[in-house]
């Protein structure tokens, strides 16, 4: 719970940093924070548009995310009924968890439709990831993988550069052969 209210009481202030920023435009180049989607977590991404100057049309996006769960599967028990020619029951029980933590880089192709603040955005891209996983009885591993997705939101960008973005990505699992949602929400400001 401490986490949680930590990770909210950066999120105002970045807010509040945002706002509090001179104004710089509706320019191509945005910077934000994004929660879940392609960064897995929380992720700092720069997105530009590949014409200068232009508020809308294709661009692109690149970032950094960090995620980190932990899933506690209960307790795991083993019986042994002899012990050295010993009539003896003996009870192991023991914690089992797993731990896993994920650095992740999103690249994606975007389009934004709409001359005003509000735009409609939509992208396809990958996130390139690392995972670090540990768990009770099992060696602590490393592993890498790619995980294409398809992405579609609402970007509202004001006339002081304070960027708001809203939607969902859905990746592609090659182990189910299947799209999922993954909802995002983002701050940001656009230079």
């Amino acid at each position: 719970m401490k986490k949680i209210v930590s990770l909210y009481r950066i999120l105002i202030v970045l807010v509040g940093i945002f706002l509090a920023a001179p104004s710089f435009g509706q320019n191509g180049r945005t910077l934000y924070l994004e929660l879940l989607g392609a960064s897995n977590g929380l992720g700092f991404n720069y997105d530009a548009r590949f014409r200068t100057g232009a508020s809308s049309g294709w661009g692109w996006r690149t970032g950094l995310g960090f995620g980190y769960r932990y899933s506690s599967t209960g307790v795991a028990y083993s019986f042994t009924d002899r012990v050295e020619g010993e009539d003896s029951v003996i009870l192991d029980l023991t914690h089992i968890y797993n731990q896993c933590f994920l650095a992740s880089v999103p690249l994606e192709v975007n389009y934004l439709q709409g001359n005003g603040p509000s735009k409609l955005e939509l992208g396809a891209g990958g996130i390139f990831c690392a995972y670090l996983y540990t768990s009770r009885d099992v060696v602590s591993h490393l592993q890498a993988g790619a995980v294409p997705y398809l992405s579609a939101g609402y970007r509202l960008v004001t006339a002081k550069g304070f960027v708001f973005r809203a939607g969902a990505i859905a990746p592609y699992s090659s182990v189910d052969r299947r799209f999922s949602l993954w909802p995002f929400i983002s701050f940001g400001r656009t230079f």
